[in-house]
């Protein structure tokens, strides 16, 4: 599981969790949101800085959004 499959499909996300638990099915709400959704250029003030720094490392695809 990952945050994009959860945000996706939260249900079948939730369904999966609980099946490996062994509890039974609940419907659940989460009571979390996504609080932002300015492109991480515009809320990061020093982006272009640490996106250089990470390139070429195991990290430089958290700076690819598209």
């Amino acid at each position: 599981m990952n945050y994009e499959s959860l945000e996706s499909d939260y249900q079948k996300e939730m369904v999966s969790v609980m099946n490996f638990l062994g509890v039974p099915f609940e419907h659940l709400k989460p009571n979390t949101y996504k609080q932002s959704n300015q492109p991480l250029e515009t809320a990061i003030s020093n982006y272009v800085e640490l996106k250089n720094a990470f390139q070429d490392s195991p990290w430089e695809s958290f700076f690819d959004e598209h």
